[in-house]
């Protein structure tokens, strides 16, 4: 496969998750610079990696002297790397990954070889993004060894829906740096608004923000005399941020548990983490071990509510 295929095939995948997930985020084929590999993904420039047995990715050697700028390729500057990736079963050209300069960048600085070498010789790095489900891959450089499993490795696949909402611009608050994105603070506020999503019965609209003597806010709480309460942690998709926000949902459980004099152990708080993907085999594990329960959103119920608000 050429880098025109491979950019043609990213593009039809990328585009097709945009209008499914309701995303509203530009993608052109243009090249800024003339590189047949570059795309634009609102207003920054992707890099093709086409793929082969593995892949090879231009890096910055400066990284490894503490440099953060931008890679270049054929004399021009990036931002994402766009990899696209075979489905582990049928071999077809139907995953991709779309990686900032930031995360591939700290992926380097943490590889771990087992032939003595750094590699910080050259630009070309040689790796494999391991597809491990239907939305997680696993990403490796070449010369690690192939029985370890690194920390910060997981990677979500087919991952656009991320990448908008690192768009969002930097505000401070409860969301640290990067602020709380427009599709967060929409699906907040769907849930609270719509509590039977969560179970058909439940009827008493859930409050947003809700603070805890300790300062933790929960994202939406509902106090419902006629059944348990709830406390609903929300992200948007991402193993790793459904992961963290099943540990935020327990913790919230217990704050409120606390907080309202009840036992630990009575099931009178349920705990849940709303986002429009849950569909993550290790997530999964932990909710079910810890009763937490995962809830998919359609974005187009999202925004067909907002719509009509």
């Amino acid at each position: 496969m050429n880098l025109s295929e491979a950019k043609e095939k990213l593009l039809a995948l990328m585009v097709k998750d945009a209008v499914r997930e309701g995303l509203g985020v530009e993608i052109s084929e243009s090249s800024p610079d003339g590189d047949v590999g570059k795309f634009l993904i609102g207003d920054r420039i992707a890099r093709t990696v086409v793929p082969y047995n593995g892949f090879y990715a231009n890096i910055q050697l400066d990284w490894f002297s503490g440099s953060e700028e931008l890679p270049l390729i054929n004399d021009g500057p990036f931002f994402y790397y766009a990899f696209l990736l075979r489905e582990s079963v049928s071999r077809d050209f139907s995953k991709y990954y779309i990686c900032d300069y930031r995360t591939l960048r700290r992926f380097a600085l943490d590889f771990r070889g087992d032939k003595g070498r750094d590699h910080q010789d050259h630009h070309d790095w040689r790796g494999q993004i391991h597809v491990l489900s239907s939305g997680v891959g696993y990403f490796r450089w070449g010369d690690e060894d192939l029985s370890e499993q690194r920390p910060g490795r997981l990677i979500s696949l087919n991952n656009l829906s991320e990448v908008v909402e690192d768009f969002t611009p930097n505000i401070p608050g409860k969301y640290g740096s990067s602020g709380e994105s427009d599709q967060h603070r929409e699906l907040k506020e769907y849930i609270s608004a719509n509590p039977q999503i969560l179970e058909a019965h439940r009827k008493v609209l859930g409050t947003t923000e809700r603070l805890f003597r300790t300062g933790d806010r929960v994202d939406v709480l509902i106090e419902d005399p006629d059944c348990s309460d709830a406390v609903i942690e929300v992200e948007v998709s991402g193993e790793d941020n459904i992961v963290t926000g099943i540990h935020q949902a327990i913790k919230y459980r217990v704050l409120h548990q606390v907080q309202k004099g009840l036992g630990l152990n009575d099931g009178a708080v349920k705990a849940y983490v709303v986002a429009y993907e849950t569909d993550y085999s290790g997530a999964e594990a932990l909710a079910k071990r810890y009763s937490v329960e995962l809830v998919s959103i359609s974005r187009r119920d999202v925004q067909s509510w907002i719509t009509g608000k």
